[in-house]
């Protein structure tokens, strides 16, 4: 540990204000540092710096080395970068010099978590530039009852695989320095991990009033997710118990978010200027509790439903040459998917190719009870409106068989199961499996090759297509509405005749 003071604290009694009680909301004088200024340390630019110290002073900033250190009880001015891993700064006032870059950062990704709590953040826009922000990290983030003020973007995250290693809780953001019109100026702002799925959360922070030097609002008290929808792994938000005083939108929820859950949050009013309050980009899973200014409840703005199905498209029956099946003309957009069923006699069969792109896997090849057959699942992003290819491969002379659903929208593909009946009967249960959604179009997708045809007739699934080659195989698929996470039901279906089918599910969720 360095900059420590314990036993200083001993001497020189705390400030009689209290610390805020857990789950409330942040606000003046009752966050960031709120105890003696007496038994702060205080450095300013080119100080020595106390023994032990494995950190120098560049131009005004603070840089400070090594893994796992802790500073507590400072008041430093010049910003603080942290260029080691996991560091913990406590108890302190941070006062950026103009022209600094930062308040408070872990310098780029890969160095763990930045653990900051009971901290005051005070920026310097004296020169005309304001700092990036005043507390970030994104490679981790913990930030608990902090005061920033003063800096261009407040808190700035980006979220992680673990949940508990991206939180901002009870922090108060006000009084930014949003010095020039083209600024960018956000109170929170987090970006999606570009490296793998991610979680983070926003809990019991105020995001204070902020106008530019010529009264315009800025961007959003908080804004997280990618600006458009592109590829970047997803991340899940929770959005809980927080104000959002201003902004062009006071809360932004962009793109590649899901399992969104935004509940107990409040907004002020709508200024001049302002576009609105609730900006939604992608569906919200759970929405609870929300007030607007005048305290209603604000309704959802984009709730989640089950993905829809535009069109869907089938090979013709008793086929063995392969088939092109086409979507229709002003029903395929930019920005839905292509979900491909393929299955055929023949276990070494190419896959089949689209004109909207690439085709992605679901899961694993799904084999029947005899062995002698494959199914797979695919899905395709479609980039650009209009009809789309989709080439379902001969196989050899064997019975091939297709099925082209038109998904509205980008789609997340959730769980996935597969079993197979190797005991021929007439009656079947699909399996199970886990969907974290809460609302998933279940997909049920089955194989025959003993001539057998399934009748999904009073089993809960929508036949969706069913293309067959009597008496040597059929393919079958099903979908069902569903309505929250877990473990997902199981459908029973029958067939014609006695059969060893192959039966693979999943899911879809909207994100979009």
């Amino acid at each position: 540990m360095i900059g420590s003071h314990a036993a200083r604290r001993t001497v020189v009694s705390q400030s009689r204000r209290s610390q805020l009680a857990a789950s409330k909301r942040a606000s003046r004088g009752k966050v960031g540092y709120i105890g003696s200024q007496a038994i702060l340390t205080v450095l300013h630019n080119n100080d020595s710096l106390p023994v032990g110290w494995n950190a120098h002073w560049d131009t005004g900033a603070l840089i400070v080395n090594g893994n796992n250190v802790t500073i507590d009880h400072y008041e430093i001015h010049g910003a603080v970068v942290f260029q080691g891993d996991n560091p913990t700064m406590t108890h302190c006032k941070v006062f950026s010099n103009p022209g600094d870059f930062f308040g408070v950062t872990v310098s780029g990704a890969g160095h763990g978590v930045l653990n900051i709590s009971d901290t005051t953040v005070v920026g310097n826009a004296s020169s005309g530039a304001a700092q990036v922000n005043g507390i970030s990290s994104d490679s981790g983030l913990v930030a608990r009852r902090c005061d920033v003020s003063g800096t261009g973007d407040g808190i700035h995250m980006v979220s992680q695989a673990s949940p508990a290693d991206a939180i901002i809780s009870q922090c108060y953001v006000h009084d930014q320095a949003f010095v020039d019109e083209a600024q960018h100026c956000d109170g929170i702002q987090i970006f999606n991990n570009p490296g793998a799925a991610s979680f983070f959360k926003i809990e019991h922070c105020y995001i204070g009033l902020t106008l530019s030097t010529i009264g315009t609002p800025l961007n959003s008290a908080m804004t997280c997710g990618t600006p458009t929808a592109d590829t970047t792994p997803l991340a899940a938000a929770t959005i809980d118990n927080n104000y959002f005083e201003s902004g062009l939108f006071h809360l932004r929820v962009n793109f590649r978010l899901h399992n969104t859950t935004i509940t107990n949050n409040g907004t002020g009013p709508q200024l001049s200027g302002e576009f609105g309050t609730w900006d939604m980009e992608t569906p919200v899973a759970a929405w609870t509790n929300n007030k607007n200014s005048n305290g209603t409840t604000a309704a959802n703005p984009f709730p989640l439903t089950p993905p829809t199905i535009k069109e869907s498209l089938q090979t013709t029956n008793s086929n063995t040459t392969g088939q092109t099946l086409s979507t229709t003309t002003g029903t395929t957009t930019a920005g839905d998917t292509l979900l491909i069923v393929f299955a055929t006699d023949n276990n070494t069969a190419a896959d089949p190719t689209s004109t909207a792109g690439m085709l992605t896997q679901i899961g694993t090849t799904v084999v029947d009870g005899n062995n002698s057959g494959v199914l797979r699942m695919y899905t395709v992003p479609v980039t650009t409106s209009g009809s789309k290819d989709i080439v379902i491969p001969a196989a050899g002379g064997f019975d091939v068989y297709g099925a082209v659903m038109v998904i509205g929208g980008p789609i997340e593909v959730e769980g996935f199961a597969s079993m197979n009946f190797p005991s021929s009967n007439t009656t079947f249960a699909t399996p199970a499996t886990s969907f974290a959604g809460g609302k998933d179009l279940l997909v049920a997708t089955m194989i025959t090759q003993q001539g057998a045809i399934f009748d999904l007739t009073g089993s809960g699934l929508t036949q969706r297509a069913s293309p067959n080659a009597p008496p040597f195989s059929s393919m079958v698929v099903g979908t069902a509405a569903l309505n929250g996470p877990g473990v997902t039901p199981t459908y029973t279906f029958t067939t014609t005749n006695a059969a060893k089918p192959g039966i693979g599910i999943f899911g879809l969720q909207r994100l979009g």
